[in-house]
């Protein structure tokens, strides 16, 4: 598993950052974007302090993994990038 993290640039990622990022994967698989109040009531975060949630989604937006959306105010988007999402990316 840590070697796949390495691959995938996530091995310096924490485990709440992690939780956080598989978060986003999943509501995006709904919809093109979310807002940081979904990702921090994902269940994955359910175990972490809710200054950690907002700190990890704050993370994945400084380490490019997330974007702030261009088309709504206050939401996030995953950064396209098939290594992450399991999409090609054209």
């Amino acid at each position: 598993m840590r070697s796949l993290e390495t691959e995938l640039g996530l091995a310096d990622l924490t485990s709440a950052e992690l939780d956080a990022l598989a978060a986003a994967v999943d509501l995006s698989s709904s919809k093109a974007c979310f807002k940081a109040k979904d990702v921090v009531k994902h269940p994955l975060l359910s175990n972490v302090s809710r200054a950690t949630q907002y700190r990890a989604v704050q993370a994945l937006e400084d380490k490019g993994l997330i974007a702030a959306s261009q088309d709504a105010f206050g939401e996030f988007m995953l950064v396209a990038d098939s290594r992450i999402s399991g999409q090609r990316v054209s």
